[in-house]
């Protein structure tokens, strides 16, 4: 088995609700947003998969500001933002629930994603991005990109994928959408069942025509943890899932970069090489990434990545369950996903610890507000 925090989630679901960190569409992230505000606003999704119960919560600097926001009687429930509004991705039932301004007592948005030719378990959102009044949503277990039309919250587009599935697969397996220059730009894992069954991709779709106008192929399988920067985008693909008999790591992802306006796609550095899996990651500057590292012991640690020579820094101290990572523009914060030790870490950007939230559950995602 992959052995690290975000298999042992991903292990719950499988295709029909795996636990990524979130994606949001906007200037940055995935997973992994820049705000553009002094005073960003931080929220979190604890989650507790025993009890199958999820808490919304705020945080600033290195206090709760509100905690159970809102709790859900679901695990599989992560966060997205787009723009000034919030939204709560439920996997396992399939639904969209959009807050404006993150205050869960203004719901301008709550629609059911689930359609007649989604897998199994229902359409599994993954990912939202917003064009106008459309929000286009990432259905992981879908072969569509769905459109919600904000004022009437009806399912009104989409954008069949279908046909870049793996062979017999029932679904493309998006994992991020995002909004660049009004285009739509889809990142499919195309597994085959549960491990990958041929490249990975990142599509650059004209909502307008539904078609492709860029297909770009990255060097590694299974894109799971994902970060924007401008028009570029990062990717960690963690391949295989497991070996045969599940007794150890496999080391066959990388993280890679995509510039989306020269259509270069770049690997920076092989888990070979790292000598662990690459979970996640964020961009905190145009020389610079931070990563969660997966390793046979069950952790997942935090180091930087030299983007011109993809040399790694030092690992940070004291944090060894790496769940989601997002970059405000002065700090980066690391959600910490041990039951024991939920808790939420602020760190400046050469990867210093500046302060320690606790969390009322264990976060698995981290979405950012100006």
């Amino acid at each position: 088995m992959k052995k690290t925090i975000f298999v042992m989630t991903a292990m719950i679901a499988a295709l029909t609700s795996c636990d990524l960190s979130s994606t949001v569409d906007g200037p940055s992230q995935t997973t992994t947003p820049v705000a553009t505000a002094s005073v960003p606003r931080i929220f979190l999704m604890g989650q507790d998969f025993t009890a199958k119960k999820a808490v919304l919560e705020r945080v600033s600097n290195d206090s709760v500001l509100a905690k159970d926001l809102k709790d859900w009687t679901a695990s599989d429930v992560i966060l997205a933002a787009s723009g000034d509004s919030l939204y709560v991705l439920n996997r396992k039932a399939g639904t969209v629930t959009g807050f404006t301004h993150g205050d869960p007592s203004k719901v301008f948005l709550d629609v059911q994603m689930t359609g007649p030719k989604d897998a199994t378990g229902g359409a599994n959102p993954y990912a939202v991005a917003r064009i106008g009044n459309r929000l286009w949503v990432a259905c992981y277990a879908s072969p569509y990109l769905k459109a919600v039309d904000i004022p009437t919250q009806k399912l009104v587009d989409s954008i069949d994928l279908s046909s870049y599935s793996f062979a017999g697969a029932s679904s493309p397996n998006v994992v991020d959408v995002h909004a660049v220059n009004g285009s739509l730009v889809a990142t499919l894992g195309r597994l085959d069942g549960w491990n990958p069954g041929d490249s990975s991709l990142v599509l650059v779709l004209d909502p307008s025509t539904k078609k492709a106008t860029k297909r770009l192929a990255l060097p590694w399988t299974n894109p799971y943890g994902i970060s924007w920067k401008g028009d570029t985008v990062f990717v960690a693909c963690v391949g295989k899932w497991a070996t045969d008999d599940y007794s150890d790591i496999v080391k066959d992802g990388g993280l890679a970069m995509v510039v989306l306006s020269t259509g270069v796609v770049k690997s920076i550095l092989s888990e070979q090489t790292a000598g662990a899996n690459i979970a996640d990651v964020v961009a905190v500057s145009a020389t610079k990434v931070f990563v969660g590292f997966g390793h046979a012991d069950f952790s997942t640690t935090l180091a930087s990545v030299d983007l011109a020579t993809g040399i790694v820094g030092t690992t940070v101290p004291g944090i060894a369950s790496v769940a989601a990572l997002a970059w405000t523009g002065k700090s980066l914060w690391v959600a910490e996903q041990n039951a024991a030790k939920p808790a939420l870490y602020r760190l400046d950007a050469n990867g210093t610890v500046l302060g320690k939230v606790v969390t009322t559950l264990a976060p698995g995602s981290i979405a950012v507000l100006p």
